[in-house]
Order: C-alpha cells, then sequence, then structure tokens
C-alpha cells in the first residue's frame, strides 16, 4: 500500500490546482454532500464466503461448519442495516476533495479519499485511494468442524475518466491489495495463499438516448488479472456489461448486467482439477428523490448474482434486496 500512496501523494498536485482568489471569496459554501440509512437483506447459497453470525441478523452458527465439500447447501437467509456518507469539498470551481463510503451507483471499494478535475473538454478525472476490511475463513476447505474468521484487510487505488479526451469513452483502472491475516490454507499448501494484487480495467462507450442527456446506455469491456500469490487463486477474467441510467426531476433509475468468466492459472490442490467460473451479476435500482423535504430520497434495490464453476464447492446463488433513506445537502 506504500508504493499507491506515493504514487496518490505525488499525482495530486498535478490535478489539483492552488484554488483561485475569485472563487475563495464566493460566498456560497463549498461544502457538500449526503447520507445514507437502510437496511440489506440477503440469501446466499456460498460456501466460500465467510459470515460472522455476532454480526448480521437471523444468520445461523450453523453456517461456518460444512459437513462436505460436494453437498449444495440451502439458502442462508440473514439481513443488515448499513449507513453511507460522503463529503465533498470544492477547492475550484473545476476540482473538489471527496472522502466517503461505497454507494450503489459508484465503484468504490471501501471508505474512499479523492480528488476530481473536470477539464475543458469535459472530460472528469478522478483519482481516489481506498481502505477496508474483510473477514475470510481461516481455512475454507474444513468439514466437520466450525470454521474460524480472519481479517483480510484491502487498500488500493482506483483511476476513472469519463468523457477522455472529450470523446463518449469512460476508462476506469482498479489497484487492489489484500493481505490475509491467518490464511491456515495457505500456509498449509502456498498454491492456496490469498495475499496479493488484482488490477481491474474496463473500458466502455457512453451512449445518450435523448438530446437532454438524462438517458445513457454504457456497454464495457472487462479485462481483471487476480495476482494472488497462490497459483490456484490467480487467476485472468474477462467481462460484459452493459448499464442503464435514466434521471429525471423527481425519480431515477440504474439497471446494470454483466457476464465475465474467470480462468484460474493452476490446479487447485484440494480438489485436483482446475478451475474456471462464470458470473452472472444483474442490478436495479430505483430513486424517488425530493420526497417530504427537498434533498430527501428513497432509494430500492436489488441485485442477483450467480456463478457457476468447474469446481462444485465455488458455485453460489447471492441474492441482494434492500431500501434506504438518504439525504443529500449544498447543492
Amino acid at each position: 500500500m506504500l508504493e499507491v500512496v506515493i504514487v496518490y501523494t505525488v499525482f495530486l498536485p498535478a490535478i489539483a490546482p492552488a484554488q483561485s482568489p475569485s472563487y475563495a471569496d464566493d460566498t456560497k459554501s463549498r461544502w457538500s454532500g449526503r447520507v445514507e440509512l437502510g437496511t440489506i437483506g440477503v440469501a446466499t447459497t456460498s460456501r466460500i464466503t465467510g459470515l460472522d453470525s455476532n454480526e448480521y441478523f437471523g444468520l445461523s452458527d450453523s453456517h461456518a461448519k460444512i459437513d462436505s465439500l460436494d453437498k449444495n447447501l440451502d439458502y442462508e437467509h440473514f439481513a443488515t442495516s448499513f449507513l453511507l456518507f460522503n463529503i465533498n469539498y470544492q477547492l475550484t470551481e473545476t476540482s473538489s476533495l471527496y472522502l466517503g463510503t461505497p454507494f450503489f451507483d459508484d465503484n468504490r471499494q471501501g471508505l474512499t479519499v479523492g480528488i476530481q478535475k473536470l477539464f475543458p473538454n469535459n472530460n472528469l478525472l478522478d483519482v481516489s485511494v481506498f481502505v477496508d476490511v474483510n473477514e475470510l475463513w481461516q481455512d475454507p476447505y474444513l468439514t466437520g468442524v466450525k470454521r474460524e474468521l480472519t481479517s483480510a484487510p484491502t487498500s488500493g487505488l482506483i483511476m476513472d475518466a469519463d468523457g477522455l479526451f472529450g470523446s463518449p469513452i469512460h476508462m476506469n483502472y482498479m489497484l487492489k491489495q489484500t493481505w490475509v491475516e491467518d490464511d491456515v490454507s495457505g500456509d498449509n499448501d502456498s498454491r492456496l495463499r490469498r495475499d496479493g494484487y488484482m488490477h481491474e480495467l474496463k473500458a466502455g462507450y457512453n451512449l445518450y438516448t435523448d438530446e437532454s442527456f438524462e438517458s445513457l446506455i454504457t456497454p464495457s469491456l472487462i479485462y481483471t488479472r487476480d495476482d494472488r500469490k497462490g497459483g490456484a487463486n490467480a487467476f485472468n477474467g474477462y467481462g460484459l456489461e452493459i448499464s442503464y441510467t435514466t434521471e429525471g426531476d423527481r425519480s431515477a433509475f440504474l439497471m446494470s448486467g454483466s457476464v465475465e468468466t474467470n480462468r484460474y492459472d493452476e490446479v487447485h490442490p484440494v480438489f485436483s482439477k482446475c478451475r474456471n467460473d462464470m458470473d452472472y451479476t444483474l442490478e436495479l435500482f430505483y430513486t424517488r428523490k425530493n420526497l417530504w423535504v427537498k434533498n430527501l430520497y428513497l432509494r430500492l434495490g436489488y441485485a442477483f448474482n450467480r456463478t457457476d464453476s468447474s469446481i462444485g464447492f465455488f458455485s453460489e446463488t447471492n441474492i441482494y434486496y434492500g431500501f434506504s433513506i438518504g439525504y443529500s445537502f449544498g447543492q
């Protein structure tokens, strides 16, 4: 992560010019942001996702124990609440700093600090760094006993360019590093180590469907290189995503779908075969704006994800659904 911070520190002054005196005297507040509080329900058949029953409502302790590596699991249902926030500070008329959590309508990966810069050709450049902490099973392949959790901190860098050089092209690059504190399965067999870096590059083309620029279709190509230290967990991924967004005075709608294939580098030592996955995702979000007062909004969301793997242990279905109430300010 030190390398990411150094790159970010060096790059920041180049896209964040000194605040102009005329803008500093503007009486309009340079602070803006939003906060969102909600609840999400989850139904999953995953055997690989680490979940703590003390952190989720309705999650049973039995999720930590599996009897067989090839037995299909029933859906596990649980729910949790969440609080999201974002704070922006306007540096100049064309650049701003921000700090916040991921929202449903962005590509953030954790607690994020970043800068945005709008160039004369309407090219919007966004550079940010993030940190997050996930939980994994120390050894996800244990059977007949309760599996123990371990922390897996992540950090990284995201660079996003919309309207690249004044064109409809949208580019996004992410570098993410993962550490697994107590990687028992990786200690037992180095081919299963889960520390490492992930690179993801997404290239899209914005197609506006009306002259008001309120509706947008964006097809994107995705390439992922997940370079874990264990070859059985490292892969090359290729995907296609299509998203549609439309926004009016009172409501907004987002729909996206993607298909990705992941080809792993080495034979998995537990199952004695190489892993290949097909991943399908569908997301739907509806936002109703200006409910009872200005800037108060309601968001409804649904997401479906299905992974079909050549190794049945990794095949899973995940369904997410929820709602939230949010308030934006300073806009």
